[in-house]
């Protein structure tokens, strides 16, 4: 037994080492909860037609004709902090709270349900109630539970659990973390959740799902987006007024991690990729995406941030994704000389 909680210690450690510092935020129901006081992307714009930088009145809120789009998720993703993680204090059920987490975990013990999770929390000596959010997610009176904190190994995880007066039914999980959620009719509408990726991982993954209910025990939750990038990427200092369309006009053009040329330096490899310098792959000619943002070098050149619409693969891709069983657009940036912008 000593044994297993030394093991369980050992990795427990491990996943601290690899996570960042969470940023926490307050949300109110019923709305789309954007907004963040820290970590938000500059509050420069630029005009697509001349690049000329534009100053948003409001630093502490996007641009709000950069998200009329509701297909640009990229950009909602931007705006937080890579380990940030939603608070859910602001919509749970505090008159019920501790009778459900009682009942919850006489559940999960009776029903042998996340073990591996309770073990590492039992070996560092954590309280499991502290990581529980007593949420109606479906609105139908009943207090649903949400868990978010250690996966029983590497990193985080969160998994929903539907109340129905008789049990709790595991409906949802997904890696590392929750940085936003929007509702309609009372009812849990979307999650956006981002795993910023453990230890070795070089990749961040944001993921969009879309809440679909059969009836008030039945929820479905399809996935409608997903982007992966590298970890060490660049971000914008400054975004488009509008997200511009467009396609590659030339060939085996490369898809960077920043807006600069280099093929030297050291990069650290993914897979079966170990090449150096800061190429993440290379598009073929017609290859298609929308751009966001741009920046420009010591050189002058100009560059931009960019997402790759994703049907197409990218040749020799540093970040992998074959795992992800899911349609998949990788963002990077791009010298505009290879760019074709569509009307």
């Amino acid at each position: 037994m000593k044994m297993k909680n030394l093991l369980y210690s050992l990795i427990f450690l491990t996943f601290i080492s690899c996570n960042q510092n969470d940023k926490n935020e307050i949300h109110d129901k019923d709305v789309e909860t954007t907004e963040a006081s820290n970590n938000k992307i500059d509050s420069l714009v630029i005009d697509s037609n001349n690049l000329t930088p534009k100053t948003n009145s409001n630093p502490t809120k996007l641009d709000s004709q950069i998200l009329k789009q509701p297909q640009d998720y990229l950009l909602v993703f931007d705006s937080y902090n890579t380990s940030q993680k939603f608070d859910w204090r602001g919509l749970e059920d505090f008159d019920n709270r501790n009778k459900i987490r009682v009942n919850f975990e006489k559940y999960i013990i009776k029903h042998n349900l996340l073990e591996r999770e309770r073990g590492m929390i039992d070996a560092n000596k954590l309280n499991l109630s502290r990581l529980l959010s007593i949420v109606d997610i479906n609105n139908d009176g009943l207090s649903d539970i949400i868990y978010s904190g250690t996966s029983g190994g590497e990193g985080n995880i969160v998994h929903f659990f539907l109340n129905d007066n008789k049990s709790f039914n595991k409906v949802f999980s997904a890696r590392q973390g929750i940085v936003k959620v929007t509702w309609k009719n009372n009812r849990l509408d979307k999650v956006y959740t981002h795993d910023w990726g453990c230890c070795a991982s070089i990749r961040l993954t944001n993921t969009v799902y879309k809440v679909k209910y059969e009836n008030k025990n039945s929820i479905i939750f399809e996935k409608i987006y997903q982007s992966a990038e590298n970890n060490r990427m660049t971000k914008p200092k400054l975004f488009f007024d509008t997200p511009i369309n467009f396609k590659v006009q030339n060939g085996d053009c490369k898809l960077r991690n920043q807006p600069l040329i280099d093929d030297t330096s050291y990069c650290f490899p993914e897979g079966r990729i170990d090449r150096l310098g800061n190429t993440l792959g290379f598009l073929n000619k017609g290859f298609s995406g929308k751009a966001y943002g741009a920046q420009k070098d010591s050189e002058g050149q100009d560059w931009w941030y960019v997402e790759i619409d994703s049907q197409f693969k990218i040749k020799e891709s540093r970040i992998y994704i074959d795992d992800l069983k899911y349609k998949v657009s990788i963002v990077g940036w791009i010298n505009s000389q290879d760019l074709k912008p569509l009307d």
